[in-house]
């Protein structure tokens, strides 16, 4: 009895472990320049509302939350396999059009939710992988 005690009060004061760490939601992959959002990818996905993330890319490049479309001008410069932690804004409906420098503006896509977008620096491709945080690990 004494050890099913014991089991039920450290259950209770140790938080379970799947409670932290990282969760992939998706990734940005752009080439030639141009920019992209998790809602104008191929394979969109879904960042919710007031959630904190992690982002690293693969090669420099440009990032920002909250935004439809990325530019030198307007977005965070990470280097290289740099994770930056940041969050998204609550609900919000932008419209996001997929650029491409070659092609031209994309098809317009309206989106509730936390936005991300990447460009890369140089021009070549990137793909930054965006993760969900849970817990407060530093």
């Amino acid at each position: 009895m004494r050890h099913l005690l014991l089991v039920a009060i450290v259950a209770c004061v140790v938080p379970p472990a799947a409670l932290a760490g990282e969760r992939l939601l998706g990734t940005l992959t752009v080439s030639d320049g141009g920019t992209i959002a998790n809602r104008t990818t191929g394979t969109t996905f879904i960042v919710p509302p007031l959630e904190k993330i992690t982002v690293q890319c693969d090669e420099a490049s440009w990032f920002l939350t909250d935004v439809a479309t990325c530019s030198a001008t307007t977005c965070l410069r990470i280097a290289a396999l740099e994770k930056l932690p940041t969050s998204v804004n609550a609900s919000k409906a932008l419209t996001g059009y997929s650029y491409n420098a070659d092609a031209g503006p994309g098809i317009a896509v309206t989106y509730t939710g936390g936005w991300v977008a990447s460009m890369p620096v140089s021009g070549a491709t990137s793909t930054c992988r965006v993760f969900s945080v849970k817990g407060d690990e530093t």
